[in-house]
């Protein structure tokens, strides 16, 4: 599975674009029911229903990095975008052709939206698929506060992580 871009585009931008297509969708949904007035939060609860994916994301912070995989299946191959802002990022595309029942295989993009745990380098951003439906990303962090150091992580044998971290005075740093 092909990624098709990685985009710096701020919170602000993020929402509006996906607001926007949600918006379009909803105007959809409404010409689809015969243009029937008075179900318009209806409409709109469904758009997004349809248009924003749950989070099916998992991050960790090692040192100034910070992991993010998250579930691509839902994405048809090679529409994937990244959208990444200092706090946010967001991953787009068209949505993958399961099946025809499925209406959010009919909406022209699907959205995943996650909100970083911590601020991020917008610059500093690599991605790549792994098991071939699993997206992952690392992103550099923005150093501010040194009070939590992660040690280390040790692989697991179940695949998981360990991870070890201990507190240093950041008068010390």
């Amino acid at each position: 599975m092909l990624i098709k871009s990685i985009l710096v585009v701020n919170a602000e931008e993020q929402e509006r674009r996906v607001h926007e297509a949600v918006e379009h969708y909803a105007f959809q949904i409404f010409k689809n029911r015969g243009a029937t007035t008075g179900h318009a939060r209806e409409d709109w609860h469904q758009a997004e229903l349809d248009l924003i994916c749950p989070e099916c994301s998992t991050q960790m912070q090692l040192d100034d990095t910070l992991w993010i995989n998250a579930s691509v299946a839902m994405f048809k191959e090679g529409t994937i975008e990244i959208w990444v802002a200092p706090h946010k990022l967001t991953i787009c595309g068209e949505p993958a052709a399961t099946n025809q029942s499925d209406r959010c295989s009919q909406a022209p993009m699907i959205f995943q939206k996650v909100d970083l745990a911590c601020e991020v380098d917008v610059s500093r951003v690599h991605s790549k698929i792994v098991h071939g439906s699993v997206l992952e990303i690392t992103l550099r962090t923005v150093q501010k506060d040194r009070g939590l150091t992660i040690a280390g992580a040790v692989k697991a044998s179940d695949g998981g992580f360990w991870v070890r971290a201990k507190m240093l005075d950041p008068r010390a740093a």
